[in-house]
């Protein structure tokens, strides 16, 4: 393919080169590196190259072949004798470096501002019990050991402090990508050794360093939400959508016989673009049978804010798997009674995410949540959040809530004296296979309604209680 967007770039590289046989992405490089030099991004590739050198100088002294590595990505010749897994990892360290943010401090400063829009609190009894709901369920003062993708945005000096973890979190995961090239060399032997891995560094070291800096994966609640912030929030807009997931991969986890981790430093710009299951519908490819729907755009400003959330907001645990159920963080035992359980932790989140809802719908109009997957819309079913138009009563059997194109349900919640009511709307996962089966033009029509303005009379429907 001829790569001719930025984003496009990304999906190259997540496509042709991530996680591939070195054979194999040596032979699609050329034509990555063919875009950064048309694009005119060879003075940012070469600057990306040249801090990372300057960062790790030391780390790179022990490794002979790097001096010649970084000649050859400089140079654009990449000789096929260099077949080593530490060629890619410098490759993934500067591609990483190459799609962050343009203008650092300008964009962390838009986010931030973001952030604190939306989850505005007003400083009384009731607005400081909803900031302190927030803040634990987002866990942003880092008591539970796999929030370590949130950051505290609340924070007055967030904006320095990202930019110190950034450049600290660079240095600790270029040993984590190292190790793991060496542990994928011998996975026979690696259940122990895998283990005591994690232990050491993610456990001791990036989990603490977490927890002493409040600083995540994240500028705010998750990369991909700082993303849409990022390209969608300016100050006059007054509608927001949210899209709902479920939960973050694994920090740390195997597949295909080889280890990943999900972590990456709060100012790698994780947009999109990058995950090829939400590219159906954030912003569908040219070509695509749903190309005149897509909920997204490269160009969101004429459209409402978007903001990405997750009901679990933390990673799973280590070695879970990246679908289905998992064994939740015990951390959650402080928030739930009894055993530990995924059912439990999705009820706990359910009821936070109502606060999470009240202070957005208190700043801003939330034209619609779009929940993402099976489990998400059961869990706001099972806890009484979902209801069928003109009905008081909520839909409490999962099985009566389906995800299908004709239907367009409510989100309820109760605010004193009224009861506010938000356009919902569940569909399938876009990883799901059903996503392309079962959809058709009705349900993007649907969507499309969704996303017109608001006319006053459909703004914060409530039904009053007197």
């Amino acid at each position: 393919m001829e790569i001719k967007t930025r984003e496009e770039l990304v999906k190259f590289w997540n496509d042709k080169i991530k996680n591939k046989e070195p054979e194999v992405f040596l032979s699609n490089i050329e034509e990555y590196l063919k875009f950064i030099e048309q694009k005119n991004l060879r003075k940012e590739f070469e600057l990306a190259i040249s801090s990372l050198s300057e960062i790790h100088k030391d780390e790179f002294k022990k490794e002979g072949e790097f001096g010649q590595i970084l000649e050859c990505v400089k140079n654009f010749t990449l000789p096929t004798s260099t077949k080593t897994d530490y060629l890619f990892i410098v490759l993934e360290l500067v591609h990483n470096k190459l799609i962050t943010y343009n203008d650092p401090e300008k964009e962390i400063e838009k986010i931030l501002k973001a952030y604190k829009a939306i989850f505005k609190t007003k400083d009384d009894e009731k607005g400081n019990e909803l900031k302190k709901e927030l803040i634990e369920y987002l866990d942003l003062r880092k008591e539970r050991d796999y929030s370590v993708i949130t950051s505290d945005f609340l924070d007055d000096n967030a904006k320095v402090d990202l930019i110190n973890a950034n450049r600290d979190y660079e240095k600790k995961l270029l040993e984590i990508s190292k190790g793991l090239a060496k542990l994928n060399k011998k996975r026979k032997e690696l259940e122990k050794e895998e283990k005591d891995f994690f232990d050491e560094h993610f456990k001791e070291d990036l989990f603490t360093y977490a927890k002493e800096s409040k600083i995540g994966s994240s500028i705010g609640i998750d990369p991909l939400t700082d993303d849409l912030l990022l390209r969608s929030y300016e100050s006059g807009k007054k509608d927001i959508i949210i899209i709902l997931g479920k939960d973050s991969y694994p920090c740390f986890h195997l597949a295909e016989n080889k280890l990943y981790h999900y972590f990456q430093p709060p100012l790698y710009n994780y947009s999109m673009y990058n995950h090829n299951s939400f590219y159906k519908l954030f912003g569908a490819k040219e070509g695509d049978k749903f190309i005149e729907h897509r909920i997204l755009s490269d160009d969101l400003m004429e459209k409402p804010i978007f903001l990405f959330l997750n009901l679990y907001p933390d990673f799973r645990p280590e070695f879970e798997k990246t679908t289905g159920g998992f064994k939740p963080d015990p951390e959650f035992a402080k928030f739930v009674s009894g055993k530990v359980t995924f059912t439990k932790c999705f009820d706990y989140c359910a009821a936070k995410f109502e606060s999470v809802i009240k202070i957005i719908q208190n700043n801003l109009n939330i034209k619609a949540i779009i929940s993402l997957g099976v489990d998400v819309k059961n869990s706001l079913v099972k806890n009484g959040y979902i209801y069928p138009n003109n009905s008081d009563l909520p839909i409490t059997n999962e099985k009566d809530v389906k995800i299908e194109k004709e239907n367009i349900w409510y989100f309820r919640y109760k605010d004193k004296s009224r009861i506010v009511d938000i356009n919902y709307i569940p569909i399938y996962h876009p990883s799901a296979g059903e996503f392309k089966e079962k959809y058709n033009d009705k349900y993007f029509e649907i969507l499309g309604e969704v996303l017109k303005p608001a006319s006053p009379s459909q703004l914060n429907p409530e039904n009053d209680l007197g």
